[in-house]
């Protein structure tokens, strides 16, 4: 028997290498297939990421193109807001001044005859009101009428002083409700 004559005997590695390679057979055409369905899923990602840039690049180029529009339209909406502040400003001017204008009127319809005013002064807290008469009586019945004027809790007698002419000068403080 020739030593290399394998048709006669077959070698005992062969064998084993035969029934090796059936046995793997399939688990290698299995990781042959996973292969191959990970090159087409790896295609098919990079296609993907290839659109998704071109998109990225469009977004981009729209947003550049709008950047102008917008900030034209944040510069118009912080003109707006500014003018909605001095627009409720000037309503707020308008009303404190109503206000004031009402409580002078109020304060000036209790001054009793033989008394008159020289100065009120109105702020968010109090009312000022200095004037003269040629009677005490005037300036105590301008204080009591004073006091009773809604809107306002006390009138403080601040002082009373004579003057030159004969006549007195007094300055009162009405005070609003805290």
């Amino acid at each position: 028997m020739n030593r290399f004559d394998y048709r006669a005997q077959p070698a005992p590695g062969l064998a084993v290498a035969l029934v090796f390679a059936a046995r793997t057979r399939v688990p290698l055409l299995l990781l042959l297939a996973a292969f191959v369905f990970d090159a087409v899923l790896a295609g098919e990602q990079r296609a993907r990421i290839a659109e998704l840039e071109r998109e990225h690049g469009l977004r981009t180029a729209q947003l550049d193109a709008l950047r102008p529009a917008v900030l034209l339209l944040r510069d118009r909406e912080r003109a707006l807001e500014r003018l909605r502040r001095i627009a409720a400003r000037i309503a707020q001017l308008r009303s404190t001044g109503r206000n004031a204008a009402a409580s002078i009127a109020e304060i000036g319809n209790t001054v009793p005859p033989g008394a008159w005013l020289t100065l009120i002064r109105v702020d968010a807290h109090s009312a000022s009101v200095e004037g003269r008469s040629g009677q005490l009586s005037a300036i105590a019945t301008a204080l009591t009428s004073a006091a009773r004027l809604p809107g306002y809790d006390t009138a403080r007698l601040i002082a009373i002083r004579g003057t030159a002419g004969g006549t007195l000068s007094y300055s009162m403080v009405l005070e609003l409700p805290q």
